[in-house]
């Protein structure tokens, strides 16, 4: 409901906004008993959007809203996780009341933590789907009917498409307008208007005086354009699709049941790129790149972790990158001793070492 609230504000402030701009060249072309209501249109409309942006586009709200939707979707992660006795519930068949205790506290922490951020988190709205059945997700058939395949074609190509198909209509939109503005400036030039063909010259005419509004409404799809990252968010879904997909294709024969060779490491696989989607879309729609909460906090001490460089913490555009990538990166960009980096990725990354 909030993420839609988001969107429907984004949106109403691109239509208020061309609304406005055009109603402002509408109404020197209207009929003198048409000229007051379509001024007090446009009035309306460019005075609500400062109020559209403070109670639906509010900044705190948005970031309340995306660290309650990843809280929501790492709980969601867990009970994955759980059901396919992956790490770190691979102990389940061996102490299976101490496992459940685990996992009760990993989403318990999870839940704590956004509501210290966010007092609506528990108004969330209950997903509607029921969570998969308890001796489903640890089989291979299972893990990948329930999970992946319900990732890859339900929800990451699908969005994928989505955002793809609004691309394209505000990018259309967009040059349109500004063919329509050319157009109205050509018809400014006398000149150039004359020597225009009888039809052309008289739809050239048409648009005498729209360039200003044409311009300033590209602008505001421009800028709708650039807020949404629809390329860059559709790119990233079809990226995870593929990403999946690999890992679906090349499962290893014997990985069929948890516990079996290499179980483990095909559904963290698959975990990490969930996560890392998640968490890309966390920083995306918040503009915070601090805002990755698809991990349960923990208050495992640095003292007890091991590092290893090969751990696969995410993905990104080139693929998985290990521990010691991560490493590398602090060490260019933050000056940190290989000492202190290690220990920063350790304490970033908990549950991996």
């Amino acid at each position: 409901m909030r993420r839609r609230q988001v969107e429907f504000g984004r949106v109403s402030t691109l239509i208020l906004a061309a609304a406005g701009a055009m109603s402002q060249v509408a109404v020197l072309k209207v009929p003198v008993q048409y000229k007051t209501g379509v001024s007090f249109f446009g009035l309306c409309s460019i005075g609500s959007v400062p109020f559209v942006k403070k109670w639906l586009l509010n900044e705190n709200e948005i970031k309340n809203m995306v660290r309650s939707f990843t809280t929501s979707q790492a709980i969601k992660a867990e009970v994955y996780k759980f059901r396919a006795q992956a790490t770190p519930y691979t102990t389940a068949k061996a102490n299976p009341k101490g496992t459940l205790e685990l996992f009760q506290q990993r989403c318990q922490k999870l839940s704590n933590n956004a509501r210290q951020y966010d007092r609506k988190f528990d108004l969330m709205l209950q997903d509607s789907k029921p969570p998969p059945p308890a001796g489903v997700l640890n089989t291979v058939d299972g893990y990948i009917e329930r999970r992946l395949d319900k990732q890859i074609n339900n929800i990451y190509r699908k969005k994928g498409i989505t955002m793809a198909r609004r691309n394209a209509f505000c990018t259309y939109s967009e040059m349109c307008l500004l063919g329509l503005a050319f157009i109205a400036g050509v018809s400014q030039n006398e000149i150039v208007s004359q020597k225009l063909p009888g039809v052309v010259n008289k739809l050239v005419g048409k648009c005498s005086g729209w360039g200003a509004a044409c311009t300033a409404t590209s602008g505001s799809f421009g800028s709708h354009i650039a807020a949404q990252k629809f390329t860059e968010i559709s790119h990233r879904y079809f990226g995870a699709a593929e990403n999946l997909q690999n890992v679906k294709d090349n499962w290893p024969c014997d990985a069929t049941t948890s516990g079996s060779a290499d179980w483990d490491n095909c559904v963290t696989e698959c975990e990490d790129i969930i996560r890392s989607t998640v968490d890309y879309f966390a920083v995306t729609k918040s503009a915070d790149d601090d805002m990755k909460l698809s991990q349960p906090s923990t208050k495992k001490d640095l003292e007890d972790m091991v590092w290893n460089p090969n751990i696969v913490l995410g993905t990104d555009d080139s693929g998985f990158y290990p521990a010691v990538d991560r490493m590398k990166y602090l060490i260019d960009t933050k000056s940190l001793t290989e000492e202190q980096a290690k220990k920063k990725v350790m304490m970033e990354y908990p549950e991996n070492f």
